[in-house]
């Protein structure tokens, strides 16, 4: 027979585990695994426990804690009106102001801020263009005030208003208007009616080409290997030939990978696989860029991924880039 280490009852305990069997149930084996430590707490000095993990564990209880934070107020002065205030010992070093009014008195008046001071028509009262918790003020924008000092406030915020400020209203009035569907069906059509008029400035080639260079340029930042590939063969050659593919060129709306303006001759580089994917075969791909480049006066040289994928494609590729230099083929 064993005593329970906890509630001190007796157990019945086989000879085998007479060393081992310490807790007459799993209950009391909990309460015993449990660490606990004691503490003594700051405002009413009882003894409680708690798990030594807890190390912020100075209050017994939630009422303990609130009435402390309630007892060690810090008592300020408003930098504003000068008025006795109190706060919690948490913000002794934030806290300026008594009141948001107080607040919006101080940045406006020393500050410089873009809210500007009013009186009130109806209490005679100094505060800001913006402040709601004014008593006279409420969710009609102004009811209680006479209508020309409410175009008077509107009119001075205007003027106050920073470039800033304004940008970041219009882009939210701009963002408000685009999610309306009516103001978008009207947007549609114009725009609609703009692409269909040939005098338009949609129409126009300069406008075409700047919006090309635009697209090009947001999408091909820097050379591809393959390119990088020509380019470098380019420089160790001295071949007259100079990497555009970055949109700043272009050739019948169609921008060229490396360019000899001496010669009129043109560079394409290109993977087989995208062009099947957008043209449906390469031979569609190089009708396509022989018409657009021929027409201008231009000839093309085509480099594919197996040109440059094979083991001698230095040669391959030189080859290529002389006869048509030579020959004009």
């Amino acid at each position: 027979m064993n005593n329970c280490i906890i509630c001190k009852k007796e157990i019945y305990v086989p000879k085998s585990l007479i060393h081992r069997k310490k807790y007459c149930s799993i209950r009391c084996q909990h309460i015993a695994l449990k660490k606990r430590i004691n503490r003594i707490c700051l405002l009413c000095k009882k003894e409680f426990e708690v798990v030594p993990s807890n190390k912020s564990g100075i209050f017994c209880s939630y009422s303990c804690y609130h009435n402390y934070l309630l007892n060690k107020r810090v008592v300020k002065n408003c930098i504003a009106c000068g008025r006795i205030f109190e706060v919690i010992h948490s913000r002794k070093d934030k806290s300026k102001y008594c009141s948001i009014n107080c607040r919006d008195i101080w940045l406006n008046k020393y500050l410089k801020d873009s809210r500007i001071l009013w009186h009130c028509d109806k209490c005679s009262k100094i505060t800001s263009a913006n402040t709601i918790n004014h008593s006279c003020v409420n969710s009609m924008k102004g009811k209680n005030h006479s209508l020309e000092t409410i175009k008077l406030i509107s009119k001075r915020t205007k003027e106050k208003m920073d470039n800033v400020e304004l940008r970041r209203y219009l882009s939210l009035k701009q963002k408000k208007s685009q999610s309306n569907p009516r103001i978008r069906k009207l947007n549609s059509d114009k725009h609609k009616e703009l692409w269909e008029n040939k005098n338009s400035v949609y129409n126009s080639l300069e406008y075409r080409r700047k919006k090309i260079i635009a697209v090009l340029k947001g999408l091909m930042k820097r050379p591809t290997s393959f390119e990088q590939k020509i380019s470098d063969l380019c420089f160790k050659y001295s071949l007259s030939f100079v990497y555009r593919g970055d949109g700043g060129f272009l050739i019948n709306f169609k921008n060229p990978d490396f360019v000899n303006e001496k010669d009129k001759i043109v560079i394409e580089v290109f993977y087989s696989w995208f062009k099947i994917r957008d043209y449906g075969s390469v031979e569609n791909y190089k009708q396509f860029c022989r018409k657009k480049y021929e027409s201008a006066g231009w000839k093309v040289i085509f480099i594919d991924e197996l040109d440059l994928k094979a083991k001698d494609w230095e040669l391959l590729c030189l080859n290529k880039i002389q006869a048509t230099l030579k020959n004009g083929i």
